[in-house]
């Protein structure tokens, strides 16, 4: 495997009608993230029913193009079914749910899925989160989620993933601090995501992605660049101008993850313009990816080549 995957996150959907997606997919990225078929409503739609449909069909599809796969997500306060979110379920009960969903799933990737996000987004700036979870279990979820993960599939690496932890702050200081007490405790937490989705809030800081990578190392923490987009609605200058500023973020925070030396994979939120959640979110077009609305690469994609490998050309598929 290389040493740092290039990653992006697929919409089966997409995967399932459009064979350019396909093409482009399967030629510049060696690691899959489904982007919506592994949340919990989508594989648990009724209680103890699961349907694993195109979370199989994703898996399959990479393993058949030399392609590696990222699990996304086990535990998280959104994208829950209404069974579970409007049940009358004691805290005992909730326990049990949500044992069972994390130990059906993870034993149904066993050994196809290299790593997961076990946790995803549960803080709210240096606290954690009002979630259901946290209301009806108690912050103990996070020990038990990473706990039942490991024992489901021993040899997949474990995250705790979240926006925010690009900055230097008390949401990064919060999220340092839960996942060294958890490894204190011997709680089996790999590393941690980094979410950045560039244009919300802060602009980016390539400065406090190294701060904080080799704060993560320091501790025997990997990490990962997981969710990246670059909006480029907002920067100044004619449309070349933008797209020039947003290759030179992308190529910083590669760089930042190549020479970190616990940053194993650098993954976009989608492949290309085309299709992107931000459109939706935004309420506007935004072309925030590597591949243009007709999956041309963009100079964010040399960008981020040269940083990862040295070359805009270098080969980045390995079969698992």
């Amino acid at each position: 495997m290389p040493s740092i995957l290039l990653g992006a996150a697929v919409d089966y959907n997409y995967l399932n009608s459009d064979s350019t997606y396909r093409e482009t997919l399967k030629s510049n990225f060696s690691l899959l993230v489904p982007e919506n078929d592994m949340k919990f409503a989508a594989l648990e739609p009724a209680q103890g029913a699961f349907d694993f449909a195109s979370g199989d069909a994703l898996v399959n599809f990479a393993h058949s193009n030399g392609m590696w796969v990222r699990g996304h997500n086990l535990v998280w306060g959104e994208h829950l079914p209404d069974w579970l979110t409007q049940g009358k379920f004691n805290h005992d009960q909730v326990i049990a749910i949500l044992k069972n969903h994390i130990e059906t799933v993870v034993r149904h990737y066993r050994g196809n899925v290299i790593s997961w996000d076990v946790v995803n987004e549960p803080f709210n700036g240096a606290h954690l989160r009002d979630t259901f979870w946290l209301r009806t279990i108690g912050p103990d979820y996070i020990a038990m989620a990473f706990t039942w993960a490991h024992e489901a599939d021993p040899n997949a690496k474990l995250y705790l993933n979240d926006f925010g932890d690009d900055e230097i702050g008390p949401k990064f200081n919060a999220i340092y601090a839960l996942a060294t007490s958890l490894r204190q405790q011997h709680v089996p937490i790999d590393g941690i995501g980094m979410e950045m989705h560039i244009g919300f809030g802060a602009p980016a800081n390539p400065h406090a992605v190294k701060v904080n990578m080799s704060r993560l190392k320091s501790a025997g923490l990997e990490v990962e660049v997981t969710e990246l987009d670059v909006q480029i609605h907002n920067l100044p200058g004619s449309l070349q101008d933008k797209l020039n500023e947003q290759a030179a973020i992308y190529g910083e925070i590669a760089t930042a993850c190549r020479n970190a030396g616990n940053c194993d994979a650098f993954i976009t939120w989608g492949l290309t313009d085309r299709h992107t959640w931000l459109t939706a979110i935004l309420g506007h077009p935004d072309e925030p990816l590597l591949f243009d609305q007709n999956y041309h690469p963009k100079p964010a994609y040399f960008a981020v080549k040269a940083a990862l490998y040295g070359s805009s050309t270098a080969t980045v598929t390995a079969t698992p």
